[in-house]
C-alpha cells in the first residue's frame, strides 16, 4: 500500500510531461545506447569493469545522458523539435 503510493508519486511528473519532452528523452536514450560504444570501450580500457569501478561508470553514463538531454531541451522548441532530433 505504502510502496504503491510512493511509486504513484514518483511516476506523476512523467505522466504529465509533454510529448516533446518524452521524445527528447527517448532520442537521448537511443543515442546513449547506440552511439557511444567506442567511448565506453575506451573508458573500459582505462577503468576495467569491476565492482570497484561500477559507481564511476554508472555516474559517467548518467552524466552523459543528462548532458545530452539538457542540450536537446535547450535547442528544441516547438515544431523544430522533430527536425532537430532527426
Amino acid at each position: 500500500m505504502f510502496l504503491n503510493k510512493v511509486f504513484q508519486n514518483l511516476e506523476a511528473p512523467f505522466r504529465q510531461s509533454s510529448t516533446q519532452t518524452r521524445s527528447i528523452l527517448l532520442v537521448t536514450a537511443f543515442i546513449m545506447l547506440t552511439g557511444n560504444f567506442s567511448l565506453f570501450e575506451r573508458i573500459l580500457e582505462i577503468y576495467p569493469f569491476s565492482p570497484y569501478h561500477l559507481p564511476f561508470l554508472i555516474s559517467l553514463a548518467l552524466f552523459f545522458c543528462i548532458l545530452c538531454s539538457m542540450f536537446f531541451l535547450l535547442i528544441s522548441h516547438g515544431k523544430a523539435t522533430r527536425w532537430i532530433l532527426a
